[in-house]
């Protein structure tokens, strides 16, 4: 049976092992960070997003650095490491390589470090039967479907990283870049890119998020998402794919396996004020657990948003930030909680503290979902999307009778 733990640390730098509470060796890991070097509020200056995959083979890593202010100086990167961490002006910080794994916890080596204590934040997925497998591809030169193949199983579910608009194969990083997340099972997709445009005195930050994909880079052109689950991988369809997408380099972790259960989807920010208990249902199992992510709700022509977040049942965990722009300045900010999975926190200039601000915290796994408690809560626009995979441990067929029982 599949085994979650989520959890965080301080970078240290040199070789470093971390504690998880999985009972047995991860199949997978997940890292993300937003470069703080401090947990909660209030928000501070400047972005240092970055996520990383590994199956214990390989490990992909994608960055993206904002600075606060303007004109927009920003950087992207793609690492064949486990985390990189890249600041504005192409300044690479830090960066590391898994070493190894046990049953209490995994080992990674900093092999760049600016000596600086970010919080990070990780899932481990773990258990006898799960399989898991991190592959690194491209896009094609046009419009059509790829296979990717030498997955080794058929997939339950896709998790893809990238941030990189032109196909340069990693390491390497380039002025402007961005930062994209999309999550896949067979029936259902979910997309988030946001970028920056290095130089820019207006409109310069761009974000866009997608419920019918797994892969965008601003709009409804250059999207795509997988159209089978294959037995040694999965076959991707491009839709509008452009010279600014074409070739682009994607990273997936694939999971799988027979005791596996995934699912998509995605619910809207009840909207209004005050702390809501909001109950998600047809996920169709009961969850072990979470990752979330959310971004912009239309093209964000001056105005982006990043958050993941991942939740099982003794932890919640979150990093976000957000960048937008106004006639004279422009915003890049960061914040991370290691009790909550969802940030909605203010987009404003350096004068406005704040125009609002949302978190919230899983509060149950449910037979058939999972229930979000919003304990600060003050975003009107109830249009605003938050999406997640869903990772079960078990499915619950119906018992006679009523009720439900345990599937190992």
């Amino acid at each position: 049976m599949p085994q979650y733990s989520t959890g965080s640390f301080i970078k240290a730098g040199g070789t470093q092992t971390v504690p998880h509470t999985l009972s047995s060796k991860p199949k997978a890991l997940i890292l993300w960070t937003a470069g703080k070097t401090a947990e909660g509020t209030p928000k501070t200056a400047d972005c240092l997003y970055a996520t990383g995959i590994t199956d214990g083979t390989t490990s992909r890593s994608v960055a993206h650095g904002v600075q606060d202010g303007q004109p927009i100086d920003a950087s992207g990167r793609h690492a064949n490491k486990l985390l990189t961490i890249v600041q504005w002006s192409e300044v690479l910080l830090a960066e590391c390589d898994f070493v190894s794994w046990s049953a209490t916890g995994f080992t990674i080596d900093w092999t760049t470090d600016d000596g600086q204590p970010y919080y990070i934040y990780f899932l481990a997925v773990g258990g006898n039967d799960v399989l898991a497998t991190v592959k690194e591809w491209n896009a094609p030169a046009g419009p059509g479907n790829v296979s990717i193949t030498g997955i080794g199983f058929k997939p339950a579910a896709l998790i893809h990283l990238h941030n990189l608009r032109l196909g340069t194969a990693p390491p390497y990083t380039e002025a402007g870049g961005g930062i994209g997340l999309g999550f896949e099972t067979p029936s259902r997709h979910a997309a988030v890119y946001n970028r920056s445009v290095d130089g820019a005195t207006s409109s310069g930050h761009l974000g866009y998020e997608l419920p019918s994909h797994a892969i965008t880079l601003i709009g409804t052109g250059n999207v795509a998402k997988a159209v089978s689950f294959d037995t040694d991988g999965f076959t991707m369809e491009f839709t509008n794919l452009d010279a600014e997408g074409a070739n682009h380099w994607v990273f997936t972790l694939a999971l799988g396996g027979s005791g596996m259960s995934a699912e998509v989807g995605n619910f809207a920010h009840p909207g209004g004020t005050g702390a809501v208990d909001q109950p998600i249902t047809g996920v169709g199992f009961q969850p072990g657990a979470l990752l979330h992510f959310h971004g912009a709700t239309t093209i964000g022509t001056g105005w982006a948003h990043f958050s993941i977040g991942a939740s099982e049942s003794a932890r919640n965990v979150c990093a976000e930030r957000a960048m937008t722009d106004f006639a004279t300045t422009a915003t890049a900010f960061a914040l991370s909680k290691s009790d909550k999975c969802i940030l909605w926190d203010g987009l404003g200039n350096r004068a406005v503290t704040q125009i609002f601000r949302s978190e919230a915290y899983v509060l149950s796994f449910d037979t058939d979902g999972f229930t979000i408690r919003w304990d600060i809560y003050s975003l009107t626009n109830s249009s605003r999307q938050n999406f997640f995979l869903a990772l079960g441990p078990i499915t619950l067929p119906p018992l006679v009778g009523g009720g439900y029982v345990w599937v190992d």
